[in-house]
């Protein structure tokens, strides 16, 4: 029995068959796959994400959709070492990116920053270049809070701000909105001249432009980085 300590309890009399002296005792192919234990919804889903390029867009949407509250089950070494890889993977489908990012930032709230460093910002880094579809700039600036806490300064500066630069100039209005309410986290991150040349046109011009699309609860955060803006560039 101590050969099977390590082996889950569901799985111990599927296996002993399996190593039976007796081969007509042993389970055939068909016989394996349908071993309950197989059937346990974790290992249906890493089984899924082996399986992914055998699904179409809409197989794969699907899956994706749901794949954040699975993710919870997980213990952090296979979500890092198994699962994340497969998941930016699929990056290459950028019309999937939105539905991949929700379980690829629920990832990176469990790691440490380190490893948000070695194996999550380096898959990040392309796809914030991304115009299309919009929704991946909304997700970034919703999670912005999340990415800010576990990246460097130095990172931050070379890879989120050009991010929160561009989305100043997004027609989309939740994504002004976000950006605007960003912006006051990481103006002190902001070189002067780039304050200058860059970011405060861009602000000025989406309240010209803004007029009454940008709802007034977000009048207090232009009049704080104005503010900002105006000392930091008189110091």
């Amino acid at each position: 029995m101590s050969i099977f300590i390590n082996v889950p309890s569901e799985l111990r009399e599927d296996l002993k068959m399996c190593l039976n002296l007796t081969p007509d005792l042993r389970p055939d192919a068909t016989q394996f796959s349908k071993i309950t234990y197989f059937n346990e919804p974790l290992i249906q889903l890493l089984n899924s994400l082996d399986s992914l390029c055998q699904m179409d867009y809409t197989q794969k949407m699907n899956f994706f959709k749901q794949l954040p509250q699975l993710l919870m089950k997980f213990p952090k070494r296979p979500l890092i070492q198994k699962i994340l890889p497969q998941l930016c993977a699929e990056f290459i489908a950028t019309e999937l990116v939105p539905f991949i990012l929700p379980s690829v930032f629920h990832i990176a709230g469990i790691t440490n920053n380190d490893e948000f460093a070695a194996v999550i910002l380096p898959q990040l880094i392309p796809i914030f270049t991304l115009e299309r579809p919009y929704q991946i700039l909304l997700l970034f600036l919703q999670n912005m809070d999340l990415l800010l806490e576990k990246t460097s300064d130095e990172a931050a500066r070379k890879y989120l701000l050009p991010l929160i630069c561009k989305a100043l100039s997004s027609e989309t209005v939740k994504i002004q909105e976000l950006c605007l309410s960003i912006i006051p986290k990481v103006a002190k991150m902001i070189e002067r001249q780039s304050m200058k040349t860059e970011v405060l046109p861009k602000l000025l011009q989406l309240i010209i432009d803004g007029g009454g699309v940008l709802t007034v609860r977000f009048i207090h955060f232009i009049n704080m980085v104005c503010v900002l803006f105006l000392d930091l560039l008189n110091n």
